[in-house]
């Protein structure tokens, strides 16, 4: 027992409940409950959320659909993300769908990597710029 590394965040967490013994009776009891709370969660969350997902697509517009995005954006990938950095949310046929500084950029893939924190490359009269996802999509179409 000495030698023993603890190595995961795991074994970290319950190294120091168990000893030669193991757990007790009512430790094994809480972990079961526990990890079929989980296994619950898991597999009824994920088939809930395909579905709610698949259906909100069919009843909701393309403009409340972006809302809805703008609000899970918000709610979780703020802190992570830097509005001053381009960020790469989709693709539309052979364009990349990009968002810098609360605009978004329709960047042919053709042209490769974009420095957009220079203006003469972002100025570029083949990049399509918008508000929305859906400007730079409706642009785009009318180019082909």
């Amino acid at each position: 027992m000495k030698e023993r590394f603890i190595g995961t965040e795991f074994e970290e967490k319950y190294a120091n409940m168990t000893g030669q013994e193991g757990f007790s009776k009512w430790q094994i009891f809480w972990l079961r409950v526990s990890m079929f709370i989980d296994m619950i969660y898991t597999v009824i969350g994920r088939n809930i959320y395909k579905s709610l997902r698949s259906n909100v697509k069919k009843l909701l517009s393309e403009k409340q659909i972006e809302w809805l995005r703008r609000i899970k954006f918000n709610l979780f990938c703020v802190n992570r993300v830097d509005p001053n950095e381009p960020v790469i949310l989709s693709s539309f046929k052979n364009f990349n769908i990009v968002r810098y500084r609360n605009l978004m950029y329709g960047v042919p893939q053709s042209l490769g990597p974009v420095d957009f924190h220079d203006e003469k490359q972002i100025a570029n009269f083949l990049i399509i710029k918008g508000k929305t996802t859906i400007e730079v999509k409706i642009e785009r179409k009318w180019w082909n």
